[in-house]
């Protein structure tokens, strides 16, 4: 983050294990969610993890700002002039912030990363590890523009955080024009959306199988695997001059994917490549990687 004189900060969000572990900032009541043993989500090693804050923060030579907020770099999206995006599922969630209301999690989003207005969704707890987070779901690709993903596959029947969302996006844009303006980065007009697919979960499977015979993780029944593994377009990575998104398997929807992103960043190479460790384990680029603030000098 940067301060209001463009000073790089830290901020060490209490990483949790997503949920796992008991939070560490003074607040009571936390809860571990049964339904994750359940749905076959085991505990993971994270006393590693926790340290990665405070030492990258030391190695960037930046001081760190201090929070009672537990959450983790996939689980908020913001566009840079004051509209955030996530899931009440993992953020409004016992396991990370418990007895904190929507309104003190959205002004502590607001003092640390300047998020005037919050896009929920309600997500699906305890599905899986990350409680559903937002950046397989939705990503600002400019200030006024949001991608989503389609879920065919993923969401819920009802189409809970499809609906959710649009109708944020619906009350954004009935705002007057001078507080929509300064949300969406002094240039007026609506906040547009855009769509992508997502890949069937056969055919990935099958792609998988095919490049992958000496790895474990293809040893998975294909029901299994379609419910762990994370094919999710929306997960790229935006670097300074290139997009790097994964490629799944599902050939019409990988090109049609990489169509869409390349419409949605118009001056920067797409780069689409395969991710088949990380998709297998539940997670996409952007889940490995963090963008840091560009700082002028």
């Amino acid at each position: 983050m940067t301060d209001a004189a463009g000073k790089l900060h830290g901020v060490n969000l209490n990483f949790n294990g997503w949920g796992q572990a008991p939070v560490t900032t003074g607040l009571t009541g936390w809860t571990k969610d049964a339904k994750k043993a359940a749905n076959g989500v085991t505990d993971q090693p994270i006393e590693r993890d926790r340290t990665v804050a405070k030492a990258i923060a030391a190695d960037s030579g930046v001081p760190v700002v201090s929070t009672w907020l537990t959450m983790e770099g996939g689980g908020l999206e913001v566009n840079g002039s004051g509209l955030g995006v996530a899931t009440e599922s993992c953020i409004l969630n016992p396991n990370r912030n418990p007895g904190k209301s929507k309104a003190q999690v959205e002004a502590e989003l607001r003092r640390l990363f300047g998020v005037e207005r919050m896009l929920w969704m309600p997500g699906r707890p305890g599905l899986e590890v990350t409680d559903w987070h937002v950046d397989f779901l939705a990503r600002f690709t400019a200030p006024g523009q949001l991608l989503y993903a389609s879920a065919e596959f993923g969401e819920a029947e009802d189409k809970r955080d499809r609906k959710a969302l649009l109708k944020a996006v619906d009350q954004v844009n009935a705002l007057p024009a001078g507080e929509r303006k300064k949300l969406l980065g002094g240039k007026g007009g609506k906040l547009t959306t855009a769509t992508l697919p997502e890949p069937d979960p056969a055919e990935v499977y099958k792609t998988y199988k095919a490049r992958n015979q000496a790895q474990p993780f293809t040893e998975r029944p294909e029901a299994e695997f379609s419910l762990t593994a994370a094919p999710g377009y929306v997960g790229y990575y935006e670097a300074n001059d290139c997009i790097v998104m994964g490629q799944y398997g599902d050939n019409a929807t990988d090109a049609e994917a990489f169509d869409i992103v390349s419409e949605q960043f118009p001056d920067k190479l797409v780069v689409q490549i395969s991710t088949d460790g990380l998709c297998a384990g539940g997670g996409t680029i952007h889940c490995a990687t963090q963008q840091q603030p560009k700082i002028e000098s």
